[in-house]
């Protein structure tokens, strides 16, 4: 009698359950379900590795999900005319493949600007390399690099940096903010 009463209770139990279940709705959730927006890397000056800026207003934070392949790079030249490359990238299986460069000649200044250099080679650019697309600085169109630490000893640099840039086919333009790099380089 009472292992009868006990399934009943519990058929009953579970028949509630379900039906209170089914009738929810995601705005019934006591906790809202909102997804998580990627977050800029912040500022630092301590060779943290990280990349990051904002692509027409969205969120671009260097990443790799391939065994072996680093997201951000930077180096300096061991010549007399320090040319400097950083960059970051987002490598996401065969899903994504975009890339950021900045390219400049170090002098000891803390600002340097991202156009067309001298050599006709481009300053800044952002490449889709899945689709076969190019963006790039131009004697018109760029902005600017601010070094915020280059430490010789320890192989930091850290700065931030915006651009705009130019595909020369269809004269489409990214514009480049809040951009932010902090990792340790080679020469």
């Amino acid at each position: 009698m009472i292992n009868t009463t006990v399934l009943q209770l519990t058929t009953l139990f579970m028949l509630l359950n379900v039906g209170f279940c089914s009738s929810c709705k995601d705005s019934d959730s006591p906790i809202p379900i909102h997804p998580i927006e990627e977050q800029l890397p912040p500022i630092t000056t301590t060779g943290a590795g990280t990349f990051g800026c904002r692509v027409n207003g969205k969120v671009w934070v260097a990443k790799s999900n391939k065994t072996g392949w680093s997201s951000t790079y930077a180096s300096i030249s061991r010549n007399n005319d320090l040319l400097v490359h950083i960059s970051g990238n987002i490598l996401l299986d065969n899903s994504r493949d975009d890339l950021i460069n900045l390219t400049f000649f170090y002098d000891s200044s803390n600002y340097y600007p991202l156009y067309l250099r001298k050599d006709n080679v481009p300053a800044g650019k952002y490449t889709d390399i899945l689709a076969n697309k190019f963006w790039r600085t131009d004697s018109l169109i760029g902005g600017g690099v601010t070094i915020s630490k280059l430490d010789t000893l320890t192989q930091i640099i850290s700065g931030i940096f915006q651009f705009s840039c130019i595909q020369k086919e269809t004269q489409d333009t990214l514009h480049i903010t809040e951009g932010r790099f902090d990792m340790h380089y080679t020469y």
